[in-house]
């Protein structure tokens, strides 16, 4: 239904930073609860309030999860170019544009001659 809770019982020797309760997305609305940096007194951030940190052009970046679609347009209608594994290696080669409720980076694949673009929310800079 999207709404209810859920309970988690911590570990002492687990920390989680993000826990996302699937489907990520309910009634066109992202869905997920995260922890921040872990533990049971830990901070609940809100999702919808969170600042994304910009990633600059010419950035090393890195997909945060599996099967993340390289589309050839910054949509989520375009054509997907291929799907791409988690920690893929890209580089964003332009400024971000803002369409269907998602930020797109335009990026070049670093192990192949790949581009297109990839929704800032399965991103991040690369360490």
């Amino acid at each position: 239904s999207g709404e209810g809770w859920a309970a988690f019982e911590p570990q002492g020797f687990a920390t989680a930073d993000l826990i996302r309760i699937l489907p990520s997305r309910v009634g066109g609305s992202p869905r997920y609860v995260a922890f921040v940096g872990g533990g049971v007194d830990a901070p609940v951030q809100d999702p919808s309030t969170a600042t994304p940190v910009a990633i600059q052009p010419g950035t090393a970046a890195v997909t945060i999860e599996d099967r993340v679609n390289l589309r050839s347009e910054p949509s989520a209608s375009a054509a997907i170019v291929t799907e791409l594994p988690i920690d893929t290696e890209l580089t964003v080669t332009g400024e971000p544009v803002a369409a269907d409720g998602y930020t797109w980076y335009p990026v070049d694949v670093v192990d192949s001659e790949e581009s297109g673009f990839v929704a800032a929310d399965f991103l991040r800079a690369a360490p």
